[in-house]
This record gives structure tokens, sequence and C-alpha cells, in this order.
């Protein structure tokens, strides 16, 4: 499972995005700063099964503009934990 820290669009919460072999998809957790339980979650029932349903899932959350190198990064990332 990858797991990658991007720019939340709203302060005083963070948002952790990633890749997980075993379900064969992309998932996301968004949290309130401090906390470790999750806000809002999905993906580990294998609902995001690209990059584009990631993006399109959490676009309210993450600043996808600033995250270049993240996107490069997951977009690679089935291959390399395969």
């Amino acid at each position: 499972m990858s797991v990658h820290d991007v720019s939340s669009r709203t302060r005083g919460f963070d948002v952790q995005v990633g890749w997980s072999d075993d379900e064969q998809s992309y998932w996301f957790a968004v949290y309130k700063s401090g906390s470790d339980e999750p806000s809002d979650a999905g993906g580990l029932d294998g609902e995001l099964p690209s990059l584009q349903h990631l993006i399109a899932a959490t676009e309210v959350y993450v600043r996808w503009d600033d995250e270049t190198t993240v996107r490069h990064q997951l977009a690679e990332d089935p291959f390399e934990l395969a």
C-alpha cells in the first residue's frame, strides 16, 4: 500500500491518498488536524480503480494543481507495488 500526504483545500484538515494493491484501488482519507480518526475516506472497497476516479472523488479536498509530483507517483504505484 502506498501513502502520500497531499495539500488540503481546507485549513485544519490533513489528506492522505494512495494505492492499495490488495483492493486494486486508489484510496483517500481526510483527517481533522491532530486526529487519528478519518472524517471521510474512500476507495478501500475497490470503487476508485483509476487515478482519474481518485482525483474526481477528492477534488473538494485536494489542491491537485499543487500535486504534480504526487500525481506522477500515484500513476506509477500500481506497477511498482505489484
